[in-house]
């Protein structure tokens, strides 16, 4: 069994969607459970039309009471494609408060059969979500490959290296800087790139009952992509560092450094604003 988190830095890339499409295109042989950890809130039991419970929240109240093992398991509900999923409330309160009762590492949440995804949501340096990531494989960041969302994770990419034993980043829809690029800019290895594709999450939020019609979508034909280089990272264990940071994608190896700066600088911004 295996813990992958997939989250964000900033925007709304669509982690919940990528989520849903990577367990629905996850491999035969493994079962997956997806874990809904947001701590903004629960989409999917109004997005598939679920149950409020069971959910984040009837767990956490089990747990307190009676922590037995494979408890998750007990509170799941099921997609219309049959992926097992345990919803949040969409409450963020109440998410939160969920995910408190938990522990730091949430490791309850984890402890079904097969492999989890958690979807973590945005992840900030005060998430909720920050010691349930740590306790995962591999984090996953979802990214669209533009200027403002790639400095941005920049930014932070230091800082997300220790937040899980190993760090991957996914590209969702089109942008001016292609995969290889980014993977050397960030120096982190680009797991896979996810089409921008509107009509294929809106039938996969509907349940869409043919499976064949669901295995021609974009999204899930790069779902399935991105589905096989997490377990084959996974299976292989941390890649090897590729040297020095370089310069990003269309820039000159001069400006590179003066590039990272402006990153960097603009992360710090706020926190030195709220200093004066």
């Amino acid at each position: 069994m295996s813990a992958v988190a997939l989250a964000s830095v900033k925007a709304s890339p669509g982690v919940t969607t990528t989520a849903v499409a990577l367990g629905a295109a996850w491999p035969a042989g493994r079962q997956v459970t997806l874990v809904e950890a947001d701590p903004a809130g629960g989409d999917l039991a109004a997005r598939y039309g679920l149950a409020a419970e069971p959910s984040l929240l009837t767990l956490a109240a089990a747990a307190r009471n009676q922590p037995t093992r494979a408890l998750a398991a007990r509170h799941v509900q099921h997609l219309p494609g049959g992926l097992a999923v345990l919803v949040a409330p969409a409450s963020a309160e109440q998410t939160q408060a969920a995910l408190g009762m938990l522990g730091p590492t949430g490791a309850v949440l984890c402890d079904v059969d097969g492999d989890v995804l958690v979807d973590a949501g945005r992840l900030d340096p005060r998430s909720a979500t920050l010691g349930l990531v740590a306790s995962c494989e591999l984090l996953v960041v979802c990214a669209r490959p533009v200027l403002a969302e790639l400095h941005h994770l920049a930014a932070r990419v230091e800082a997300l290296r220790p937040a899980a034993a190993q760090l991957g980043v996914v590209l969702v829809g089109a942008g001016a800087y292609p995969r290889a690029e980014v993977a050397e800019a960030l120096e982190v290895e680009v797991l896979g790139v996810l089409a921008d594709d509107p009509g294929g999450a809106a039938l996969l939020a509907g349940g869409a009952a043919n499976p064949r019609a669901l295995g021609r979508l974009a999204l899930l034909r790069g779902a399935r992509s991105l589905a096989e280089a997490i377990c084959a990272r996974l299976s292989a264990g941390a890649p090897p560092s590729t040297g020095e940071p370089s310069s990003w994608p269309g820039e000159d190896a001069g400006d590179a450094d003066a590039t990272r700066r402006h990153a960097t600088e603009a992360a710090s911004a706020p926190a030195r604003a709220g200093r004066r």
